[in-house]
């Protein structure tokens, strides 16, 4: 399982650790260990996804929805972007690009909490070298 050291420096709450959503990851996936992991098999390979864009993964076929969101200039995925995304993908696609798609994601984060993790998980594995 990939397990991270630190919190990210970014992080404006200094009680959020990167462990627990570590264990939210393998617990709510079956694939949990793998979810941030250099060699997931299951959609786009979420590594450096926090401060990153839509649609990133070269090779990976998005949804339009999500296309167009990788078009937009200056639409950074930061932990604010993340959390409303993951809490309900089709619903932030369509506010932010006004078009009626859907988004192939279908899991959505229940808790706001267990998606700032995962975001903070996720950003941990930029700051200490995806170990």
């Amino acid at each position: 399982m990939l397990t991270a050291t630190q919190p990210p420096a970014t992080s404006p709450k200094g009680k959020r650790h990167s462990a627990n959503a570590s264990r939210a990851t393998s617990s709510k996936t079956r694939s949990g260990d793998t979810l941030a992991g250099r060699n997931a098999k299951t959609g786009p390979n979420l590594y450096g996804i926090a401060g990153g864009q839509f649609g990133m993964v070269e090779g990976f076929r998005y949804s339009d929805i999500n296309q167009l969101a990788a078009e937009m200039e200056g639409l950074v995925i930061t932990e604010e972007v993340f959390v409303a995304y993951a809490q309900d993908p089709t619903a932030y696609l369509r506010e932010v690009t006004g078009d009626k798609g859907r988004s192939k994601m279908t899991y959505k984060v229940r808790k706001e909490e267990d998606a700032v993790n995962l975001y903070a998980y996720l950003a941990s594995l930029q700051a200490d070298g995806g170990s």
